[in-house]
């Protein structure tokens, strides 16, 4: 089998939980569509020990979150194991994007500029809160916590490295 390519692989999800005896496990979606991701005949887990190939046994809804049976995985302990891995795909296998829309793995390493184009810091980090995601963004301040809303991203310009933002007052120790 040939290695798995890491820079290739973007993350869905994120193992919370064993679910049950029967080595299922809740994960948490990194995705607005996770009926998309259903019929998935197998994912790769990154738990920290090398990234590993499961065949899906199945994958259903569970209110917020997706319940996965994996083959290999057959107990609790086994899904206990497995806590806090993430789930990964093969860019092919994603679904596509709408116009305007983004991975939040390809804000990583994006300037974050302010409406002068005054450069603000690099994105090292998206934090979801639940309400809104926050970029976390490292600059000559420090890191700043940058909520992801309406009122201040004005543009996500992926293909340039750029994000475009309207910081709220005092946002960058500015006043």
């Amino acid at each position: 089998m040939a290695p798995i390519d890491r820079e290739n692989l973007v993350c869905i999800g994120k193992v919370i939980e064993p679910y049950g005896l029967k080595g299922e496990m809740k994960v948490w979606p990194f995705t607005d569509v996770p009926e998309y991701y259903a019929g998935l005949p197998e994912v790769i887990l990154d738990a920290g020990k090398g990234l590993r190939v499961y065949p899906v046994r199945s994958i259903r809804r569970n209110g917020r979150h997706w319940l996965f049976a994996l083959e290999g995985v057959d107990e609790r302990d086994g899904a206990t194991a497995l806590k806090g891995a993430e789930v990964l795909l093969g860019q092919a296998r994603l679904k596509p994007l709408e116009p305007g829309q983004y991975f939040m793995d390809d804000l990583i390493g994006c300037e974050v500029v302010d409406p002068d184009q005054r450069p603000l810091g690099r994105v090292q980090a998206v934090i979801e809160t639940g309400a809104n995601d926050v970029l976390e963004v490292a600059g000559q301040g420090g890191v700043t916590l940058v909520p992801m809303t309406g009122e201040v991203i004005r543009e996500v310009d992926v293909a340039a490295r750029r994000i475009h933002i309207a910081p709220l007052p005092g946002l960058f120790g500015d006043g």
